[in-house]
C-alpha cells in the first residue's frame, strides 16, 4: 500500500493542511491551489495511463499541470523521489528524433517550443537513444521533474489531473453527435506505433462502418483512423494523432490508404 508521505503527528493535529489523501494504490494531491493531481502507483504503458485517467473523468497531465507541480514541493512530498510517471507528451506522429520542439500534449494538441524558457526535458534528452524512431512518449521522475523520452510500451506509473477551470473533466468533454472527419496527409508509412492503435478490420469492413466504429470509442477518444479499401483495413487512433504500420503488397494498394481526422 502506498502512504501518503507526511508525518503521523501532522495528520493528527493539522489534517485541513494535508493536501494528500490515499486510497489503495492511488495517492491524490492538491498543486498551488489549482490542480488536482491523482497519481496511480502501477505498471502501465502510455497508453494505458491515459485510458485509465479518462476513465477516471481526468486528463494524463498536461503542460500547465506540470509548470504547478514544478512550482511547489507538494507533488514530491506526496509521492516521494525515484518514481516515474506518464506526462502528455508525445512524438508520435512525425518523428523529432532528439529535437525539444514539435512534440504534441495529448489533451490539448498544442506543441512544445524549444525557445520557451521553461524547459521540459532533462539536459542530455530526448535523446531517442532505442531506436531511430523508438522513443515517443514522455515521463517525469519525481526526484527532478524534468522529462525524458522512452518508448510507448515501457511500464511507468499514471498521473492524471484535473483543473479548477475545468467545468468538465478534460477527457469528458464531447462534441455533437454529428461529429465531421476531414481527410489528412499520411506523413510517413513506416513509423512505429506507439502502442494505442486498433486493428478493427473486417472482410467487409466499410468506410461507413470504420467511422462508425471510431465513434463508439469511450468519451469520443478516437481522433482518426486510417482506411484501406482494397485491404478493407480499418486502423483506430485513440487519445492522439500517430503514425502507424500501414502494410501495402503493391504501390497501387499503398495509394489507397487514407487517413481521416476529426474536425
Amino acid at each position: 500500500m502506498i502512504r501518503c508521505k507526511k508525518p503521523l503527528f501532522l495528520l493528527l493535529l493539522l489534517p485541513t493542511l494535508i493536501k494528500c489523501s490515499v486510497a489503495g494504490d492511488l495517492i491524490s494531491v492538491r498543486v498551488q491551489d489549482s490542480f488536482n493531481l491523482s497519481a496511480y502507483f502501477g505498471s502501465y504503458t502510455l497508453c494505458e495511463a491515459v485510458k485509465l485517467c479518462h476513465d477516471m473523468g481526468q486528463g494524463i497531465l498536461s503542460r500547465d499541470a506540470l509548470s504547478a507541480i514544478r512550482a511547489g514541493s507538494e507533488f514530491r512530498d506526496a509521492v516521494g523521489n525515484g518514481h516515474n510517471w506518464w506526462i502528455g507528451l508525445v512524438d508520435a506522429l512525425n518523428e523529432r528524433n532528439t529535437s525539444r520542439d514539435g512534440w504534441m500534449w495529448i489533451e490539448d494538441g498544442t506543441y512544445t517550443n524549444a525557445t520557451e524558457g521553461d524547459p521540459i526535458f532533462f539536459s542530455k534528452e530526448p535523446d531517442n537513444r532505442k531506436g531511430s524512431n523508438g522513443e515517443d512518449c514522455a515521463a517525469i521522475d519525481s526526484s527532478y521533474i524534468y522529462a525524458f523520452d522512452d518508448i510507448c510500451v515501457s511500464k511507468y506509473n499514471a498521473l492524471c489531473y484535473t483543473s479548477d477551470g475545468d467545468t468538465v473533466p478534460p477527457a469528458l468533454i464531447s462534441g455533437s453527435i454529428f461529429v465531421s472527419f476531414t481527410k489528412a496527409l499520411i506523413l510517413t508509412y513506416s513509423q512505429l506505433d506507439p502502442g494505442c492503435s486498433i486493428d478493427v478490420s473486417l472482410p467487409n469492413m466499410t468506410l461507413l462502418a470504420c467511422l462508425g466504429k471510431c465513434l463508439a470509442i469511450p468519451h469520443s477518444d478516437c481522433v482518426g483512423l486510417y482506411w484501406n479499401s482494397a485491404r478493407r483495413q480499418c486502423i483506430l487512433l485513440p487519445y492522439f494523432d500517430a503514425a502507424v504500420q500501414l502494410d501495402y503488397g503493391t504501390n497501387e494498394e499503398k495509394l489507397l490508404w487514407e487517413k481521416f481526422l476529426k474536425k
